[in-house]
């Protein structure tokens, strides 16, 4: 059974989602929320697999509540909105779907499949690496990951200002990480895609301000995904 969290201010507009969920017995709410402090309560409570997410609410847009929780707990989530401007943020931040008002059953329908598909078939990318520091084993999340450095048979993870060493190699590494979260800048490195700001003919900026070296061809590559 998939859980679903609806978030939306106007309270016909959830009970419409109500309706057009009702058939799909493989479904279930968990919860709903009419504003974005609330959505993020009943988010880090419920942790839904699925996750029906207006854009425009009071206090907080549903891209300020997604950028609030956890990597770890962030949801598939798909936008219900009025507003088609929003749209390119929405792949931004790696949405299922973007569903219009007034949301028609076969539009909802689809995108409802497109959800099942994807839950159905979980990855298994790597989500948090295990480090050793000073005697200490603890886990390092890879969302905190800005990026990798290779070391022959190492990887050093930057993630702020503290670096971590993991016995692995940056091919078997990427090969164990989601490729749209990371992405290659060279032989000898790789970064977050997150934590990216801009792209130079032989460089990657990050959002820290640090310049990191990459190659014509994988920043050629980086440019077309």
């Amino acid at each position: 059974m998939n859980t679903v969290v609806i978030v939306d201010d106007e309270p016909p507009a959830r009970r419409k989602l109500v309706r057009l969920l009702e058939p799909h017995a493989d479904f279930r709410i968990a919860g709903e929320a009419g504003a974005g402090p609330a959505a993020i309560a009943v988010i880090e409570e419920y942790r839904p697999d699925l996750l029906f997410l207006d854009v425009q609410m009071p206090g907080l847009t549903g891209f300020d509540v997604l950028d609030r929780l956890a990597e770890t707990i962030r949801p598939l989530t798909i936008f219900v909105t009025a507003y088609d401007q929003y749209a390119v943020e929405a792949f931004n931040v790696r949405a299922l779907d973007y569903l219009l008002k007034p949301v028609s059953p076969s539009r909802f329908n689809a995108a409802l499949d497109r959800a099942r598909q994807q839950l159905q078939s979980p990855n298994t990318f790597l989500k948090r690496f295990l480090v050793r520091d000073e005697g200490i084993t603890y886990f390092v999340e890879a969302s905190d990951v800005d990026w990798l450095e290779s070391a022959r048979n190492y990887v050093v993870l930057h993630a702020g200002n503290r670096t971590h060493i993991v016995r692995a190699t940056l091919e078997g590494l990427l090969e164990r990480l989601d490729p749209a979260q990371f992405v290659r800048l060279s032989r000898s490195a790789a970064a977050n895609a997150l934590r990216l700001k801009a792209i130079t003919a032989n460089e990657a900026i990050l959002k820290s301000g640090e310049h990191i070296k990459a190659s014509p061809r994988f920043l050629a590559e980086l440019k077309k995904q």
